[in-house]
């Protein structure tokens, strides 16, 4: 009588999701995931109805950027391939890419500009020092299964690898900063009330409800 197989002890064999770095043959995939998200899921993006076409380019051209630095992580379907969640993640010495922007879309990346600025002025912004974590995207059937925290997990663990010294978040939603924070030792540095902030004089983020704030926060990698 043949003797059972034992259970593999390979967590690869029992783990239903690939972690691994993003490549431009999910480039596609991988757009749609962040602009369904962001779109119906992240305050800011959702309280300004920010036009799907122009976020879907904007997605794109920072996919295509991630795929020449190889530093963006995304989460697969192990059942199906399909990519489930993603972070977007970039040099922070390097600006935005080159486009033109919605003017829906300026009071987000005023407000993200804003803290920007006022943490980095007076730091030295060479390029491979600080690592920033952009975007993250949990596409909603992969909801609970600690994908996000496992995309910061092995995002600063890539950073580490590649030699970058700082990580850099600006999180908008508590989930992101309770993962960024609680989870992988992130401390807040500034945050911008929703309630509190003005684009040419208009309280434009005072509608967002169960959001309260963008919070900046870093880690010594």
């Amino acid at each position: 009588m043949p003797k059972p197989t034992a259970p593999s002890s390979n967590a690869a064999d029992t783990d239903p999701h690939e972690i691994r770095v993003f490549t431009k043959q999910f480039l596609a995939q991988t757009a749609e995931v962040v602009t369904r998200c962001f779109l119906n899921h992240e305050a800011m993006t959702a309280s300004q109805r920010v036009p799907e076409p122009f976020f879907f380019q904007f997605v794109s051209s920072l996919l295509r950027r991630s795929h020449e630095d190889g530093l963006s992580m995304i989460a697969l379907d192990r059942h199906d391939g399909h990519v489930a969640a993603v972070l977007i993640n970039e040099d922070w010495a390097i600006g935005p890419p080159e486009m033109d922007w919605d003017p829906v879309f300026l009071p987000i990346i005023t407000l993200l500009d804003k803290l920007g600025q006022t943490y980095s002025k007076d730091l030295d912004m060479r390029p491979g020092f600080y690592f920033h974590l952009f975007m993250l995207a949990v596409d909603a059937p992969f909801k609970g299964r600690r994908l996000g925290d496992r995309l910061v997990g092995e995002s600063l663990e890539l950073a580490r690898s590649k030699g970058f010294k700082k990580a850099v978040v600006e999180a908008t939603g508590g989930a992101s900063q309770y993962i960024c924070r609680n989870l992988h030792g992130f401390e807040e540095r500034h945050r911008i009330n929703y309630k509190e902030f003005r684009y040419r004089d208009s309280p434009i983020f005072s509608g967002i409800r169960g959001e309260e704030c963008t919070i900046l926060m870093d880690r010594t990698l």
